[in-house]
Order: structure tokens, then sequence, then C-alpha cells
């Protein structure tokens, strides 16, 4: 038994570095394997906590393929193990809240907003009590909390909160990076932090606020970008809010040339060995006709 747990253990950690390297295909195939051997001892509980971390991994890497109803169905599982399993094991506790940032980010993906809220907070109040206990551990839990939150609060225009939310994420790594090194390695959360504060303050016309906070989150993601092909669509991401921004102020010229650079990385083979051809195509198209508009 002992050696098949650590047979699972080596899969489901393949399946989450084949996923940091955009690897998604790989880590299917390594959740899938895991699944098929937790299956074969379904009779055995110990094995329970593993099948629910495959449910969780397959779930995530399909929706960063694009198939959110098929991530959902693997979300639901993982999450229905999941609440019965923090009852008897509160160790499971970041588990449990990773899953439901995970369903968060499918709801948000398939248009419902209100109900990934709900998933959202539920995440963030877990994970604020295992801050408490633990900050180094579960700092990126947190994050994961505030700015998921964030999100959601920003799109129900309740910018007030969202950027309340958005500060104390952006206090929180400030605090865990007092060198270069720990600050180069908080780069991810960083700029994801400072785009989605950019985003948000777009949505309430702050333009020159949103540029300054877009221009930190894209020189970060720059750097990213080209140490792990993951980070490029949010690079393009950023890029094209940049483009949105200049747009607003008027100065197409500037707006342009992040488009360009949105493009670019939208029509790389490195980007397009990552997401489906449909959305390739669709991103492509908007972002010729933003430039179009702009001449």
């Amino acid at each position: 038994m002992a050696v098949k747990l650590k047979e699972i253990d080596a899969l489901l950690e393949s399946g989450k570095t084949f996923f940091e390297k955009g690897s998604f295909d790989d880590a299917v195939s390594s959740y899938s394997r895991a699944m098929d051997m937790c299956g074969k001892e379904a009779k055995d509980r110990r094995f329970a906590p593993h099948l629910a971390a495959a449910y969780n991994g397959m779930g995530h890497t399909l929706r960063s393929k694009g198939e959110f109803n098929k991530s959902k169905q693997f979300q639901d599982k993982a999450l229905a193990m999941y609440k019965e399993l923090v009852l008897k094991d509160a160790k499971l506790q970041p588990d449990f809240a990773l899953s439901l940032h995970f369903m968060g980010d499918i709801l948000a993906d398939l248009g419902q907003a209100d109900k990934a809220l709900f998933y959202y907070l539920c995440e963030l109040k877990i994970a604020r009590k295992l801050y408490a206990k633990n900050k180094k551990k579960n700092q990126n839990m947190l994050i994961y909390g505030l700015n998921g939150t964030a999100c959601r609060l920003a799109d129900k225009k309740d910018y007030k909160k969202a950027l309340a939310l958005l500060g104390e994420s952006l206090k929180v790594l400030e605090s865990a990076s007092k060198n270069a090194k720990e600050r180069r390695k908080n780069y991810p959360n960083l700029s994801w932090t400072y785009h989605i504060i950019g985003t948000t303050l777009l949505k309430k016309s702050d333009v020159d606020g949103a540029i300054a906070n877009l221009k930190a989150a894209a020189k970060m993601r720059k750097v990213i970008a080209k140490e792990n092909v993951r980070f490029t669509e949010a690079l393009k991401n950023t890029l094209n809010k940049l483009g949105d921004a200049y747009s607003m102020k008027g100065k197409v010229k500037e707006a342009n040339v992040y488009y360009k650079d949105a493009l670019r990385i939208v029509t790389s083979k490195t980007y397009q060995k990552q997401v489906v051809a449909s959305k390739s195509s669709k991103e492509k198209r908007q972002l010729l006709a933003k430039m179009r508009a702009n001449k």
C-alpha cells in the first residue's frame, strides 16, 4: 500500500510540474493515471485524499485548456470529497481552500459571478485562519483568496472593497519581499495583484492610476514569461489592458504599440500551443479590430 501511495504522489507531483511548464496534456495524463490507481483502491479510505487531489488537479488543468464544463465536473467531485475529509483531518484545510478557489475560477469563467464570489469568500475565510497560524506557508493561499474576491467585487462595481482587499494583498507581498531574491520569488503574485488593481482602476475611469499599475505588472510579467511560457498569456492580458487604457486617454499611437505587442504573443507558436486554436484566432481578431479603430 505504501508503495502505491508513493507512486500516486509522484504522479500528482508530475501533474503539477507539467502544469507549471504549460504542458497541459501531459498534466492531464498524470492526473488520469493517478485517478485510475486510486480507483482501484476505492474501498481503502487512505487513498481518498489522493483521489481528491487528482480531481482538483484535473479540474484546474482542464480550465486552463478552456474546457470549463469538464473542469467543473472534476472540481465538483474534489469539493464533495474535501468537505468530508476535512472533518476528519484538519491538515487538509489548505487543499480544501485551494479547491474552493479553483471552483470560483471556473464559475467566473462560466459567467456565474455571484456563485464565484461565494466560493472565493469561503476560501478567504479559511485562508485568513491558515495565514494567522503560519504566514510563510500559507501566504499564497491568502493572496488567492484576497485577489479572487477582489476581482468579483470589482465586477459588481464595489471598487472600494475590491481595492481594499488588493491593498491588503500588496501589503502581505511587500512584507514578504525583504530582499531582491524574495521579491523576485513573489513576482507572479505581485504582478497579478498589480494587474487586478490596474483593471479595477480602469473600470472606475482612473486611467492614469490604471496605467501605472499595469506597467508595474507588465514589467514583472515580461521577466517571468521569459522563464516560463505559461505566463505569456498573463503578459498578453496586461499588454492588452494597457492598450485599452491608452485608448481611453485618446493616445492611439501608444495604445497600438501595446496592442501590437499583445498580437505578437497571440500569433506566436509558443502561445498557440498553450491555447485552443479558436481562442487564439478570436483574440487575434479582437486585437486587430482595436488597432483598426485607432487609425
